[in-house]
């Protein structure tokens, strides 16, 4: 059996409380971001990524989702037991296209295929 965490935060509503300058931090990335794809779009000639825009490939698989989790992790996606189609994507972190012999951080992007998920920007959509 896994051990459990007491100090684990079980998600709610609750828990995400918005500060007092969130929104003028957020319109602050927002331009940043803007800015520094604009400068990319001009240097590369076409739009790329304004975060990961390396790609360093793709793979799918499977995600299993087992019976025995603890409860402080069976919640959200994980909280009934399931199979999911995936689609996982490796990239640099960077929002430029470099050279590969320069070190920087590398991300992975899972996408569980096929799930009504809530979007901030359309309602609900199906990935």
């Amino acid at each position: 059996m896994l051990p459990t965490n007491p100090d684990y935060v079980r998600y709610s509503p609750d828990v995400e409380v918005g500060q007092p300058d969130e929104t003028e931090k957020t319109e602050q990335v927002v331009k940043i971001m803007l800015e520094a794809n604009r400068k990319n779009c001009d240097r590369h000639r076409h739009a790329i990524r304004d975060a990961h825009a390396k790609n360093h490939g793709v793979v799918v698989g499977e995600l299993q989702v087992h019976p025995d989790l603890p409860p402080h992790l069976a919640q959200g996606l994980f909280a009934t037991p399931a199979s999911h189609p995936v689609v996982i994507r490796f990239s640099s972190a960077p929002g430029d296209i470099g050279d590969d012999k320069v070190p920087t951080p590398r991300g992975m992007a899972v996408t569980v295929v096929g799930l009504r998920v809530a979007s901030c920007c359309r309602g609900m959509r199906t990935s």
